[in-house]
């Protein structure tokens, strides 16, 4: 039994969903150069560039927030972006 395969994005698809993230957190006004929102920002482009899902957390302390992403490579599979109340910062 050989690996099942399957239908990747292509770079135009995942170009149109990340137009849609960057909107909604332009909406949010998230600055730029906002350190997590930078590190969002490569994890983007690096979904693009590559042929691989790229998933993980963020963490935006002063917002008491974390950024949560999964960016699937799989034709037919959800991104999914959200920001969780984080109890446990500091701030």
């Amino acid at each position: 039994m050989g690996k099942i395969k399957y239908e990747k994005k292509t770079r135009d698809e995942k170009m149109e969903e990340i137009r849609r993230i960057c909107d909604k957190l332009n909406e949010l006004k998230f600055d730029l150069t906002y350190a997590p929102i930078k590190e969002f920002y490569k994890k983007l482009f690096e979904y693009v560039e590559n042929d691989y899902t790229v998933n993980g957390k963020i963490r935006m302390e002063e917002f008491k927030r974390t950024l949560i992403y999964n960016l699937p490579q799989r034709f037919g599979c959800t991104t999914q972006v959200e920001m969780k109340h984080d109890e446990s910062s500091p701030f």
